[in-house]
């Protein structure tokens, strides 16, 4: 249940914002077969954990992450932000909805940080940013900062999902947070008129 969390994802603020649709777009190509980007109907299966387990591994492990890439959608330019699970990278050594759930809220927490991410760019001033990649930067490792430091909260509150009371707290905690983002579900953001 320890959260791993894929470098690339990590990498992708670092050079999306100056990189054009086209690569961004084979990379996501590539990712697709192994991801899964969240959303309200993406709850997780066993089938999805890909990885085989290694000697004395955690009960489970999601390789989760948040990606930001610019794109255009309509001749408008926009950032995605997603929430991804990578299926390749992600195990269960035992099989139980428990196990589950808590590897699901890792996934879900995920999401409210791309959430919080899409929120802060659609409050950004792009008019008055002297670097919009710096800027942008800027959102996404602090966003980042906070979300690393909520996974290990998480998994330390609830004892890797070992207390049932402190995981239904946070089940329940998530399901309300996102809800309070709703407003910023959708998975890109709309600069263009900023």
């Amino acid at each position: 249940m320890k959260q791993l969390f894929s470098t690339l994802f990590l990498l992708c603020c670092l050079f999306a914002c100056c990189q054009g649709l086209t690569a961004q777009t084979a990379a996501s190509k590539k990712l697709s077969n192994d991801t899964i980007v969240w959303s309200q109907d993406s709850l997780l299966h066993p089938e999805d954990f890909k990885a085989k387990p290694k000697k004395d591994a955690a009960m489970g492990l999601s390789s989760i992450g948040i990606r930001l890439y610019t794109g255009e959608i309509k001749g408008e330019l926009v950032f995605f932000v997603k929430a991804m699970f990578m299926k390749k990278e992600s195990y269960l050594v035992k099989n139980s909805e428990y196990i589950l759930r808590h590897e699901q809220t890792h996934f879900d927490i995920s999401e409210i940080y791309a959430r919080l991410m899409r929120k802060k760019i659609s409050q950004l001033d792009f008019k008055k940013a002297k670097s919009v990649n710096s800027e942008i930067n800027k959102i996404y490792q602090s966003t980042m900062k906070e979300y690393f430091a909520e996974q290990d909260k998480y998994d330390k509150d609830a004892e890797h999902g070992l207390n049932p009371v402190k995981q239904k707290q946070w089940n329940d905690d998530v399901a309300h947070r996102l809800d309070d983002l709703k407003e910023f579900s959708q998975t890109y953001v709309n600069v263009t008129h900023q």
